[in-house]
């Protein structure tokens, strides 16, 4: 899914944020209301910029968790896998709470304007359950056990560990084992990491097209509300 929304929008904010930018022809069409004010729109640009980092940050894990692995022998495949597992549920944490903090602003920016409040809160609020929902729903992960410190417990990566520990020369049993034993902590730590990345490959992947959804669903329906909050109208970038 393309992010056209967050894109409008923040090609918007900097329009009315930087006119000098642009050809007289546009720059022309850029007329703020009178209650336009740079301070307040620089302080949503910022918003919706952090919002789109993170965004960008969490599609990226699709290809984190299927190609980015170092090739030095100090640090192993399942080791690479646990990193980005954290930074995953980290970076999904905080577009959360990125979101929840621009729903936040604009409830208390538009209460010191708006005249129908109650109605705006509603609305807000009814967001905020949404993204709430969503991001409950995405952070229901199988097959591990998570902390309020965002560390992880995946149970095919510690079987990887454990094999791999196992095979390892520090291991003083190692010199002990049977071939058998040898192959079966092979055959055990190559399945376990296996498993382990093609589940995180299709979490991340099943995971994103639900972000997408609820943050273009929080910027389409609450764009009006920040455009009127600001004075400014939407910019037509095609002509």
């Amino acid at each position: 899914m393309e992010n056209k929304e967050i894109e409008k929008i923040s090609g918007d904010l900097v329009g009315y944020l930087n006119p000098e930018y642009f050809k007289d022809e546009f720059k022309n069409k850029i007329v703020p209301g009178e209650n336009f004010s740079k301070e307040a729109t620089e302080k949503y640009y910022k918003i919706i910029i952090s919002i789109d980092w993170f965004l960008k940050k969490v599609s990226r894990y699709e290809v984190y968790f299927s190609e980015f692995y170092p090739r030095s022998k100090n640090i192993k495949d399942y080791e690479a896998l646990e990193h980005h597992v954290h930074a995953y549920l980290e970076d999904v944490e905080t577009l959360k709470n990125k979101l929840m903090h621009y729903i936040g602003c604009l409830k208390n920016d538009l209460k010191q304007v708006a005249t129908n409040k109650e109605e705006i809160s509603n609305a807000l609020d009814w967001l905020k359950d949404q993204v709430t929902k969503t991001f409950e729903s995405v952070s229901k992960i199988r097959g591990g056990h998570r902390h309020k410190d965002y560390r992880f417990i995946d149970s095919n990566i510690i079987n990887c560990e454990i094999a791999e520990r196992m095979l390892s020369d520090k291991n003083p049993l190692k010199g002990q084992f049977t071939e058998y034993a040898i192959n079966k902590f092979k055959n055990q730590s190559e399945e376990s990491f296996a498993k382990a990345k093609m589940f995180w490959i299709e979490t991340a992947r099943n995971n994103l097209s639900q972000v997408e959804g609820v943050t273009n669903e929080t910027l389409e329906k609450t764009k009006d509300f920040m455009y009127k909050l600001l004075d400014i109208e939407q910019l037509n970038f095609k002509n």
